[in-house]
Order: C-alpha cells, then sequence, then structure tokens
C-alpha cells in the first residue's frame, strides 16, 4: 500500500522490512524496489474520433482552359487515460507533519495525490484540425503542346493538448522551509483548516484541501495555429525531337509564406485566460512567420527510343532537375538531382538517380513557445547529471537548463543515391508469366547537422564524454549565458528571482554549479543504406476474378549514426534494430467483392550486451513479429438506387490476436526506488476491427 493510503499517528510510519533484499537496512528497507505499478491506469491506445469532408471539383471553362479545385478539412480529438499526479519532494523537521524512521531528520518522499483525488487517473486530451483549399488553373499555351499553371494552396492548421500537472514550486515550499536570497519562507503550520500551509505526503487528506487543490489545480497547455499560402505558377511541354523521342521540359516559380501561432502554458491554473504568472509557472507566445521564394526546372532527354533502338539498347533517357529555394530567415540554396532509365531489351528496365536535399528548421523549432530557463535551487540530494569527479558540494550546488527553440539553428543536409531494376518477363523465358514484376532497388541516403537534443537524462553521463563539451559550462557566469543565447523577454522558470540574473551573486545563495544547453541543436549524422526487393504477380482466373499475390520488403544494411560532431560512428545495424521488415499479400477481386489478406513480419533482432535489458535482465535478443491482417470490401452499386457509389468495407488487424515480443527495461543497474517496468516491442494493440462505409456524389 502507498504510504499516504495508511493512518499515521505519531510514530506509526514505519517502511516495509520483509522483500527479496536482504542486504538492505533492516529497520528502512532503504534501497528496495517502488513495487506500484501506476501503468496499470494508463490506456493502451488512446481514445479517437476523428471527422473528414473532402471535396473535388473540376469544370472546363472554354476550349484551353480548365479549372479545378480540392477541399479538405479533418478533424481529430484524441484522450488518455494516465495514472494519477505523483510528485517527489523533500520534507524535513521544518513541517509539522515530518515522521523520522530511523533518526534521520529530512526524507525524499514520493506520492500520489490520487487518496485526495478519489481516482488512480485522469484524462489526458489533444485536438487536431486541419484545413486546405487548392484552386487551380491548367492553361493551352500558343506553342506546341506546352501547358502552363496557376494554382494557390491555403492550408491552416491548429492543435491543442491539455495535461494536468503539479507545481512543484509551491509544493516544496509546503513540505519544507526554504531560504531565496537570504529570506527564509514562512513558518509552516500543520492544519487541514484555511491556516494550514503544510503539506501531509504521508496522508494528504489531513492537509489542507485547498492548499493541495491549488498545488494540482495546474495544467501544461499547449496550442498553435500554422498558416502556409503559396502561388504557383509553372509550364510544361516540348523542347524539341531527338531520334529516340521528344524532349520534354517543365520549370515553375512559387512563393511561399507560412507562420507558426503558439501559446504555451506551464503550471498554468486552470481556467486562467490571461494576468500574472503562476511561481513555477510560464505563459508565453510567439508568432513568427517565413518568406520563401523558389524557381525549378526539369528535362527528360530519350536518347534511344523505339524508332533508333539497338541491340541492348532497347531504350535510354536521362533527366535532370534543380531548384533553387530563397529563405527569407536562411539565406538561398540550390539542389539538384540527376537520373537515368536503361532497357537493354524490352522486359529489363535499369534506373539509378542521385541526388541532394535541404530542409530548414520549422518555425516550432527555432521559435518554439517552450523556450525558457529553469533553475534548480540548492539540493539535498547530489546531482547526479555532473562530470565524475565533481566535489559533494559542488553537487548540491543548483543548476540551470535552457530547454525550447533555438534561433541559432542551421537546415539539415541530404545526398542520396539509388540505382535499381524492373523485370517483367511476360513470355521471353518460354513460360507466360505474362502479370509478373520484379523489383530490386538499393539505395544510400546520408543526412548531416541533424536537429537534436543533448543526453541529459542519460545515467552513463555520455553528456561529459567529450562530445559535447559546447552544450554545458561549468561554473557558468551571467555573462556566459549571455553571450550563447538572447536572454531578454526569456521566461525564468523557479528562480530565486524574476529573471535569470537572480541566480547569481546573492548574499546566502551558493551560484550555479553546471548549466545544460538542452535546446535543439545540429547535433548528429546518419548514413542509412539498403536494398529493397518487391515481386507481385497478378492473372485473371475465368468465372471467378481477378487474383494477386505479392511481397515486398527492405533489408538494411548500413544504419550508422554519429549523435555529435566528435564522437564514432556506431553503426547499430548489428544491435537494437531488426535489419529486415517484409509485407506479403494475396488478394482476389470478383465482381463488386474485393477480399485481401496481408503478413507483416519484422524479424528478431540481438540486445546489445551493454544495454540493460542484457546486463540486468539477461535478455539477448528479441523474437520476430508477424502478425496476419484481412479487408474485405463490397461495392454496393447494383443492390439499390441509393447505394450507387457506395462501399462497404470489413478490416480486421491482427487475427490471431498475437502477442508481441517483450522487451524488459526500466529501472537501473542495481534496486533503487523507481522500479522497473516491462514495455512492448512491436506494437500492436492485438486484434481490433475497422468497420467502413464510404459513399461517392
Amino acid at each position: 500500500l502507498p504510504s499516504n493510503a495508511v493512518p499515521n499517528p505519531p510514530g506509526a510510519l514505519a517502511a516495509n522490512v520483509t522483500g527479496p533484499f536482504g542486504a538492505l537496512n533492516s529497520v528502512t528497507n532503504a534501497g528496495s524496489f517502488n513495487r506500484c505499478d501506476t501503468n496499470s491506469y494508463s490506456s493502451l491506445y488512446p481514445k479517437e474520433e476523428q471527422n473528414s469532408v473532402y471535396g473535388v471539383f473540376h469544370q472546363r471553362i472554354m476550349p484551353g482552359v480548365e479549372f479545378s479545385a480540392k477541399a479538405l478539412w479533418s478533424s481529430r480529438l484524441a484522450s488518455q487515460l494516465l495514472p494519477q499526479l505523483t510528485a517527489t519532494s523533500t520534507i524535513n523537521t521544518t513541517n509539522p507533519y515530518f515522521q523520522s524512521i530511523a533518526g534521520e531528520t529530512s526524507q525524499s518522499v514520493q506520492f500520489s495525490f490520487a487518496p485526495f483525488l478519489g481516482s488512480n487517473y485522469y484524462e489526458n486530451k489533444n485536438a487536431i484540425s486541419v484545413f486546405q483549399f487548392t484552386p487551380k488553373f491548367v492553361i493551352d499555351l500558343p506553342f506546341g503542346d506546352w501547358q502552363g499553371d496557376l494554382s494557390l494552396n491555403y492550408g491552416r492548421s491548429t492543435s491543442n493538448g491539455f495535461q494536468r500537472s503539479v507545481n512543484t514550486s509551491q509544493l516544496n515550499l509546503a513540505m519544507a522551509q526554504g531560504t531565496s536570497a537570504g529570506v527564509t519562507s514562512a513558518p509552516l503550520v500543520a492544519s487541514s483548516g484555511a491556516a494550514g500551509n503544510a503539506v501531509n505526503p504521508y496522508n494528504l487528506n489531513l492537509s489542507n484541501p485547498f492548499l493541495i487543490n491549488s498545488i494540482i489545480n495546474n495544467a501544461n497547455t499547449g496550442d498553435a495555429v500554422q498558416h502556409q499560402v503559396q502561388y504557383r505558377a509553372g509550364a510544361n511541354g516540348t523542347l524539341f525531337d531527338l531520334p529516340g523521342g521528344s524532349v520534354k521540359a517543365a520549370l515553375g516559380m512559387q512563393h511561399t509564406y507560412e507562420d507558426y501561432i503558439a501559446t504555451w502554458g506551464i503550471n498554468k491554473p486552470l481556467g486562467q485566460v490571461t494576468g500574472g504568472v503562476v511561481p513555477g509557472g510560464q505563459l508565453a507566445s510567439v508568432r513568427p512567420h517565413r518568406l520563401t521564394d523558389s524557381g525549378f526546372g526539369e528535362i527528360v532527354v530519350p536518347l534511344v527510343g523505339d524508332d533508333n533502338a539497338m541491340t541492348l539498347v532497347q531504350a535510354l533517357a536521362i533527366n535532370a532537375s534543380a531548384r533553387i529555394d530563397s529563405y527569407s530567415d536562411f539565406g538561398t540554396t540550390t539542389n539538384y538531382k540527376l537520373g537515368f532509365t536503361y532497357k537493354p531489351f524490352s522486359q529489363l528496365t535499369i534506373r539509378g538517380s542521385k541526388g541532394t536535399s535541404y530542409a530548414a528548421p520549422s518555425l516550432a523549432d527555432t521559435s518554439a513557445p517552450d523556450t525558457r530557463f529553469t533553475y534548480t535551487p540548492q539540493r539535498t540530494t547530489p546531482n547526479a547529471i555532473v562530470p565524475v569527479g565533481t566535489s559533494a558540494a559542488d553537487a548540491l550546488r543548483p543548476s540551470i537548463s535552457s530547454p525550447g527553440g533555438n534561433p541559432l539553428l542551421g537546415p539539415e543536409l541530404g545526398q542520396t543515391w539509388s540505382i535499381g531494376g524492373d523485370f517483367t518477363p511476360g513470355d521471353s523465358l518460354g513460360v507466360d508469366l505474362t502479370g509478373l514484376n520484379l523489383s530490386i532497388t538499393a539505395w544510400h541516403v546520408q543526412f548531416s547537422n541533424q536537429i537534436g537534443l543533448t543526453p541529459f537524462n542519460n545515467t552513463n553521463l555520455t553528456l561529459f564524454s567529450g562530445a559535447y563539451e559546447p552544450y554545458y559550462i561549468i561554473n557558468p557566469t551571467l555573462a556566459d549565458i549571455q553571450a550563447r543565447y538572447a536572454t531578454a523577454g526569456v521566461a525564468a522558470i523557479g528562480f530565486p528571482g524574476a529573471d535569470l540574473a537572480s541566480a547569481f551573486d546573492q548574499p546566502g545563495q551558493n551560484n550555479p554549479y553546471i548549466y545544460y544547453d538542452l535546446r535543439r541543436n545540429n547535433l548528429g549524422k546518419a548514413l542509412l543504406e539498403g536494398i529493397d526487393i518487391a515481386a507481385n504477380y497478378t492473372t485473371d482466373i475465368e468465372g471467378l476474378g481477378t487474383l494477386g499475390v505479392g511481397m515486398s520488403g527492405t533489408i538494411s544494411t548500413t544504419n550508422a549514426t554519429q549523435a555529435a560532431p566528435n564522437m564514432p560512428r556506431v553503426n547499430i545495424v548489428q544491435y537494437g534494430v531488426p535489419l529486415s521488415a517484409g509485407t506479403a499479400y494475396l488478394q482476389l477481386t470478383s465482381g463488386p467483392l474485393s477480399a485481401r489478406t496481408w503478413v507483416q513480419y519484422s524479424p528478431g533482432f540481438n540486445i546489445s550486451p551493454t544495454s540493460q535489458s542484457f546486463a540486468l535482465y539477461g535478455q539477448k535478443r528479441i523474437e520476430s513479429f508477424h502478425p496476419i491482417n484481412a479487408f474485405v470490401s463490397y461495392d454496393l452499386d447494383d443492390v439499390f438506387e441509393w447505394t450507387d457509389g457506395a462501399t462497404v468495407s470489413l478490416t480486421v488487424t491482427n487475427i490471431a490476436d498475437d502477442s508481441p515480443p517483450i522487451l524488459l527495461a526500466g529501472g537501473t543497474s542495481s534496486p533503487g526506488n523507481g522500479g522497473t517496468g516491462i514495455v512492448g516491442s512491436g506494437g500492436t494493440l492485438g486484434r481490433y476491427f475497422v468497420i467502413g462505409l464510404q459513399k461517392k456524389f
């Protein structure tokens, strides 16, 4: 039972001294596992409701001029049950509710608010809506087969997130008196009446209910609206003719406006719309925007075609495309793609391509409203995320971190190439194999300047391996932090005063020992290589219908990552990820009836010997997973007059209700408060059904 669910007259509080860890403290049982399984109150899968409307309009206005428009509106509301709010805080002799177990003068207490709220779970909600409208004109131009197009694309999306939270700053002051900038907080009073300002963590219901309610009557909220407006003009047609065929070209230009209007709240009192920020809270809004002007072109040159084919060269074509983008916040970049297709004989096509890519950071990455500085005051237990050799006194000193967006982010860059072939034998092999298609593609993708986060919570202290030295400062000064990021107008959470400066050079207060840069940064590189394969066969069976069977899969040959510029490249293909994945299917179409069954295969993989799963739990491998699924649809065109254009369908996922393999993870390398957890690997809900009804008007 949790300690706050039992009576606690003075001297009644005691630890459970029985259990499997005989070498632990015989009085306190300190170091044993916390066996409360709060995850049992969580939703395995969120409840979700989605509504969508899609429409297409097409009109020929006059010869050579056509107009079309597409519109989409979609809304999704998801809710999920989560374990009730919990907290960990320090109580000491300044709190009248404090009870010593073995003569100690302070305790770190972990407790749940479930007894106070009367429920072991709460509901977390988020909502997303999307609207898009795209009108387009296509015009025959007065030269050759050239066509021009003019289009507008307007898109708007909204997202809203809500999650209950605990105001830890207020809780800590109600658990133990504190001193900030030489000023000691008010003495704590144990009372369930209005005068009570102390929290009883052993039994919350003995505390002042208005105090508890103010501590938990908060939420972390996120609201965002994004707009994108694009104006595009283009043209395509034949440039001239070669013996191998017509040389085709396309060119165009585009102007894009996008913005990101977001509001972020931490420990925001429920119902608050405007007003001051509570202690330990943050209310922030941003509205960045970006303008992008683009130009692009492509040309396809058929060197060999039907009219000039020769032995072992039935067809040969090359294509080249280029794009130039000018960003209002990232300058100008040019990228290209080159490719070819070659047919040594009519049944075989060999193809290849090579190109570059440039991805500017999103406005949410550069200007996120959650950007802030957070302060952790003088500790009562040592900070674990410090360099090896840190003194005990320094490990107790305050720290500063700066999560959020980073206006100094640069673009992510990429290089790709691929080569492959498609084979359709027909009857060329002496056997009629019409309907058989075989395909294979080898691919290579290389990324640099990948946006990521520093490994702040890594208990292996990777942060201090030498690769991340630019992202932390030992014994920082105010000037050090101001030299790294702009501080004006950025929220300061949990600081002794109103701003960042209040953490430094205050009487009776230690200066911070370490600063953590937790913002998004351009950190990593990745090299991905592999082979994609596919085989499909389709045939008509008299009196039955069209039968299809096939498979596709991918084999990973290289998956090398470099987490930071000064770290070694690690190929994770050997451990930790499946080396391949595949799908096989069988389908039949017979009149109005269509049926398909397929199996998704994820092979097993080895677990790294250095991982916790291997070292602590002795798990060496994750086994394969291969659920079988089915889909059936029926066209209702000829059933009733009013059902014309309607289709009804049934999808059954994971027919056999197979369980995924289990990955043992969680906890620490030795028994400790925090316990162990078991999570699933394979991502399945078990068997479930989806019934669909579609109607065209």
